[in-house]
């Protein structure tokens, strides 16, 4: 069962890399506008979990059936990737290239552990030497462009457009602002996506996980429609950036690359929960940080980023930092602590 949950879990770090890059080229070609592509992708994964839902047996893993925490944990897992997590991420990768913004993702689990330490648990030594190194290599990834001695000491100078910005040309000028943005948006997102591995977690432990992330995605979705047909022009908007792309001469192409993107999402969320379940030991959650240098490998090779060479080494280096953390058992406290307060 452990060689199934391994072989699962690298599955889906696959395939999470390659929805990060799909996201990543259909923003960056401005295929759909943010609101019309998070619509269609959550759409997709939604629809992909249901039609998995049937097929789910359990695998004779025990879990503990809680009803009132497991739909607790879908709709706020739902509503915080629908309102905030998603849509940063979406905001983060038309701004910015995915080698640059995947590794930011890896601070979540970094900050969960934090917060279990505010609340009294104390963290073991694998735990604090995975908290420095996804700091140590977040810190040096964010200053792959400083331009002197005090933009790379400064702390959070990455986030500031660089000291040189009215030196630069107009181009320049644009590809700063929108990397600035792009990290912007990616900690917003690492930062909610805290509260969400939380809720994540409990779903998964309290009843059906393909059911619980099939309604995840779906309450998801629910939440972005507003954002796309609050008024009557957004509407005729995101139908008009349809019909453009069927029309387009790699329209269907660029079709197939949106719902890539919501197939390899859920694809990668079912994998995971399901090897958590036939196999819930450390090492397995370690795995799918594989995702983080699997992302900018993906991204030199299928996007043509250049800097995602020299940007592999600090990935490995964060990734080999969140998967310390699995080890530890801070964030199983802290969810736990946490269901304890919803019973």
């Amino acid at each position: 069962m452990e060689l199934l949950a391994v072989s699962l879990m690298v599955a889906a770090a696959v395939a999470f890399a390659l929805s990060n890059v799909s996201q990543r080229w259909v923003l960056r070609e401005k295929v759909l506008g943010v609101n019309s592509f998070l619509f269609s992708r959550l759409g997709v994964t939604a629809a992909v979990s249901f039609l998995l839902v049937p097929f789910w047996g359990g695998w004779d893993t025990p879990f503990q059936q809680s009803p009132k925490i497991f739909w607790i944990s879908v709709v706020a897992t739902g509503l915080i990737n629908g309102i905030a997590i998603q849509v940063a991420n979406a905001k983060a990768s038309g701004l910015a290239e995915a080698s640059l913004i995947t590794p930011i993702q890896a601070l979540t689990p970094g900050l969960v552990a934090i917060a279990a330490l505010g609340l009294g648990e104390w963290l073991l030594p694998v735990e604090v030497v995975g908290v420095a190194l996804i700091a140590l290599f977040n810190y040096i990834h964010g200053r792959e462009d400083a331009t002197t001695l005090r933009e790379y000491l400064l702390p959070f100078t990455f986030l500031r457009l660089p000291a040189n910005y009215d030196q630069l040309d107009r181009r320049k000028r644009e590809e700063a602002r929108d990397r600035t943005l792009g990290l912007r948006w990616a900690y917003v997102s690492a930062g909610c996506g805290t509260i969400g591995l939380i809720f994540d977690g409990l779903l998964a432990r309290n009843g059906n996980v393909i059911l619980g992330i099939a309604c995840k995605w779906l309450v998801a979705s629910a939440c972005v429609a507003p954002r796309l047909f609050r008024a009557s022009e957004s509407a005729e908007r995101a139908v008009a950036e349809f019909r453009k792309m069927r029309k387009r001469p790699r329209g269907r192409f660029e079709a197939f690359a949106v719902v890539a993107c919501g197939i390899t999402l859920g694809v990668g969320e079912l994998f995971s929960a399901v090897a958590f379940r036939v196999a819930p030991i450390a090492f397995v959650g370690g795995l799918k940080r594989l995702m983080i240098p699997l992302t900018a490998l993906f991204a030199l090779s299928m996007l043509r980023e250049e800097k995602a060479k020299r940007r592999i080494w600090p990935a490995i280096g964060i990734a080999v930092g969140s998967a310390l953390l699995a080890f530890g058992g801070a964030t199983g406290k802290l969810i736990r602590s946490v269901g304890q307060l919803l019973e």
